[in-house]
């Protein structure tokens, strides 16, 4: 970008001694550099929001993420659905494939639905996940750390598919909570952990009738956590480990932190509640272990 800047005049310059227009230049010379440093940065973050921005299909019935589980030592599945559908139209079902949980529907507004995409694809790097790249990484981290790496056996593979763009979009790996713990080296891992992890807490929130329901649990948790343990931070949504409702309409909620505390110590917070399908009252429990060089300490109720 060419600016120039405006020429005083035969008049002006009579009167502007050489030394004011060389102070007049540089300063006029600075604010446009300085223009241009701002503006930098604001077309950047625009491009970026841009390409954030990914098409997703037109029929309002098109499956546009699918999370599951494949494999596994697990029961029978009862049925192909996956464990989380999320169309086009917003529309979410929570399946039930292994027959002990009850199948749930619930909505995502297209805006949430939109940046839920954008989330996987862009800041998680799922649409560039090469399964087999990532296994060859791992191999090399097996040979320079010249040493037996035990066999994960009877893991499911978790597999993330997401229709955009034209295409779909696949990021699978075998027991990736594993190996992401086992291999900190290779990000990859760790990010679809992280969307792992992120659709689980999704399904939760579903299974709860939507963010108003981890609302009510999140009180109820954290009114038990004040009283047991009121030195322990409040748990907050991130928390949400995993909620789901039984055949028989029992809903049961877990929620759980783990802090550094420095001086390898950590202390980890736990709460589950099961809220009867009687309509009884909700039973709440919560727990706070500290660990030091990974060996539990149980706190005393009122001094975590």
């Amino acid at each position: 970008m060419h600016i120039v800047p405006p020429k005083p005049t035969a008049q002006e310059r009579t009167r502007i001694p050489a030394a004011a227009t060389r102070t007049w230049f540089r300063r006029f010379t600075g604010v446009c550099v300085l223009t241009l440093l701002a503006s930098g940065p604001m077309r950047t973050a625009a491009a970026a929001e841009r390409a954030r921005q990914h098409r997703l299909p037109q029929n309002p019935g098109t499956v546009v993420i699918a999370f599951d589980y494949e494999g596994g030592f697990t029961p029978p599945r009862q049925n192909q659905e996956p464990r989380l559908a999320i169309r086009a139209d917003g529309t979410a079902v929570v399946g039930a494939p292994f027959g002990r949980r009850k199948r749930i529907q619930g909505r995502i507004s297209p805006q949430r639905l939109s940046k839920i995409v954008s989330f996987l694809l862009d800041e998680l790097h799922l649409a560039t996940f090469d399964e087999e790249k990532i296994k060859q990484a791992v191999a090399r981290e097996n040979r320079k750390r010249g040493r037996f790496v035990p066999r994960i056996a009877d893991a499911p593979t978790t597999v993330v598919r997401i229709r955009a763009d034209g295409r779909e979009y696949v990021a699978k790996y075998y027991a990736v909570t594993m190996a992401a713990g086992m291999y900190p080296a290779i990000p990859e891992l760790r990010r679809l952990e992280e969307a792992r992890r992120f659709l689980e807490r999704l399904c939760a929130e579903l299974s709860l009738g939507g963010p108003q329901g981890v609302a009510r649990m999140l009180a109820l948790v954290n009114a038990e956590l004040q009283k047991k343990f009121p030195n322990t931070p409040p748990l907050t949504e991130r928390d949400l480990q995993g909620a789901g409702v039984n055949a028989n309409g029992r809903v049961s909620v877990t929620f759980q932190r783990e802090e550094n505390l420095g001086a390898k110590r950590k202390r980890v917070t736990t709460a589950n509640v099961i809220v009867p399908a009687t309509g009884a009252e909700p039973e709440v429990k919560v727990f706070v272990r500290l660990l030091e060089n990974n060996r539990v300490i149980q706190p005393k109720p009122g001094r975590a």
